[in-house]
């Protein structure tokens, strides 16, 4: 499935799918099985050297659905390092995707 298809599906189904309970709901495996791998086959070689992280949800839904690339050079994790990030948002009636560069700090 295309990046472009995956990021439709969260955008949509997410908000309705955090409403719900958590535990064994296919988004939550679509995100951690689909994300990553739609990456690596519509990017190829390109992808091979970042890593790309999901929201894990421990327990509970995240207030937003994320989308971490991080360069493993630069960073491992969300806690540390910069990278870029796609946030899944529910803003008023629309569904909205936003692309930002966050550095993350953990003490």
């Amino acid at each position: 499935m295309d990046i472009k298809r995956v990021f439709e599906i969260i955008a949509k189904e997410y908000p309705i799918a955090k409403k719900q309970k958590l535990k064994n709901h296919p988004l939550t495996k679509f995100i951690r099985t689909e994300v990553p791998k739609s990456f690596r086959e519509d990017l190829g070689e390109t992808i091979s050297k970042y890593k790309v992280m999901v929201a894990k949800h421990a327990g509970n839904w995240s207030r937003v659905a994320w989308i971490v690339i991080s360069d493993t050079g630069v960073t491992e994790s969300a806690a540390r390092g910069y990278y870029p990030v796609y946030s899944f948002l529910k803003r008023k009636k629309n569904n909205v995707i936003i692309r930002s560069r966050i550095q993350g700090y953990k003490n």
